[in-house]
């Protein structure tokens, strides 16, 4: 995911928002492609219409303008809705594994950078600790078992 989706406001046109707001230029804000909000009552509805592909990020003016010449898109079906947030959701749980291995394999990079001691340190810290074995931890176990040190 890239992000909410956003339209630019067009600076070339008169712009009363940018004046309303002391001339320090265009005021943004979210513009649900699922409106008006009141139709969405319960919380799949909600958690639907505030999915990020069903948002954007646009100039007031434009949001306005939407809303003065356009109508409001049908509501989907509750089945939709509900396979909609599920797939949004299996997504996010890939971006958040991807992530947690990024981190995972930096630590691991700056790691290796360390000495067999000071890991064997790390290690001792954390069993004086009597805390559950975090990231680091299982990690300087992983590089010492790799450099034949622990079994």
């Amino acid at each position: 995911m890239n992000g909410r989706e956003r339209i630019p406001c067009d600076y070339a046109k008169d712009c009363p928002q940018a004046k309303a707001n002391g001339g320090k230029g265009c005021r943004e804000d979210i513009h649900h492609r699922y409106w008006p909000e009141k139709a969405y009552k319960t919380l799949v509805e909600k958690a639907f219409r505030n999915l990020l592909p069903n948002t954007v990020k646009t100039c007031r003016r434009i949001h306005q303008e939407i809303h003065d010449t356009e109508d409001p898109p049908e509501k989907p079906s509750r089945d939709l809705m509900v396979r909609a947030i599920d797939l949004a959701n299996q997504a996010l749980q890939k971006i958040r594994r991807a992530t947690e291995e990024q981190r995972r394999e930096a630590r691991r990079m700056e790691l290796r950078g360390c000495s067999s001691t000071e890991l064997r340190v790390l290690r001792e810290n954390w069993q004086g600790s009597r805390k559950k074995k975090g990231m680091l931890v299982e990690l300087a176990d992983e590089i010492l078992a790799e450099r034949g040190e622990i079994g």
